[in-house]
C-alpha cells in the first residue's frame, strides 16, 4: 500500500511522516502535531506527549496501531478493491472474512458492520475517534477523524459531518447516497 506514516501508540510523526520513537518524542521542539483531547469539567483538554497521553498498550484499540490520514485513504481504497475482488494486498479470502457478516444478526464481519451495502467501522482510545465508511456500490470510502474521543460528543459531531458529506457527495455524483440505517440521525 506504500503507507509510510504509521506506528503504534500515540500518533506523533516527524519529518517525512515517520513515526517517532519515545526517545525522539521528547526532542520534538515543534508541537504543531494534532493531540488527542479528554473531556474534563465540560472542557476538552489536550493530552500530553508522555505515557499518560494514551491508553496502556494492553487497552489500546487495534493493537495501538495508528496511521496518517493519507494512510487511512490508501487503506480504504485497498479495502474497496478487495471487497470487489479487484486486487488488494491481502488474499481475497481475507477481505471476504472482514466484509461478510458472520454473526447471528447477520450484519457483522471481522471489525466491520455491514448493512444495506454500507460497510462501517469505528474506534476510539478515548483521546481520538475515527469512523470509516465504505460504499462499494459507488466506489466511495469516507473517513472522519476527531482529536477527541468522548463517545457521546464525538458520535454527534461525526454524525453531523457524515450527513453533510453525503449530501455534498450525492450532489457531485448525481445519485443519492443513503445514510447508514444503524446510525441515529
Amino acid at each position: 500500500l506504500n503507507i509510510t506514516g504509521f506506528g503504534f501508540g500515540r500518533p506523533i510523526y516527524g519529518p517525512f511522516n515517520r513515526q517517532l520513537s519515545n526517545s525522539q518524542l521528547f526532542a520534538v521542539a515543534d508541537l504543531n502535531q494534532p493531540r488527542g483531547h479528554r473531556l474534563k469539567n465540560g472542557k476538552f483538554i489536550p493530552v500530553g506527549l508522555k505515557a499518560r497521553g494514551d491508553n496502556p498498550m494492553v487497552m489500546a484499540p487495534a493493537g495501538g496501531l495508528n496511521m496518517t490520514l493519507s494512510g487511512i485513504s490508501k487503506f480504504l481504497i485497498d479495502s474497496l478493491d478487495g471487497i470487489r475482488s479487484e486486487g488488494g494486498v491481502l488474499h481475497p479470502n481475507s477481505y471476504q472474512g472482514m466484509h461478510q457478516p458472520r454473526d447471528s444478526a447477520g450484519d457483522y464481519g471481522a471489525g466491520w458492520t455491514i448493512r444495506d451495502g454500507i460497510h462501517f467501522h469505528n474506534g476510539t482510545n478515548i483521546y481520538w475517534f475515527s469512523e470509516m465508511y465504505l460504499y462499494p456500490k459507488f466506489d466511495i470510502g469516507l473517513s472522519i477523524v476527531l482529536n477527541h474521543g468522548h463517545q457521546k460528543t464525538a458520535t454527534k459531531l461525526v454524525d453531523d459531518l457524515l450527513v453533510s458529506l453525503l449530501s455534498k457527495i450525492s450532489i457531485h455524483i448525481g445519485r443519492r447516497l443513503p445514510l447508514p440505517t444503524y446510525k441515529e440521525f
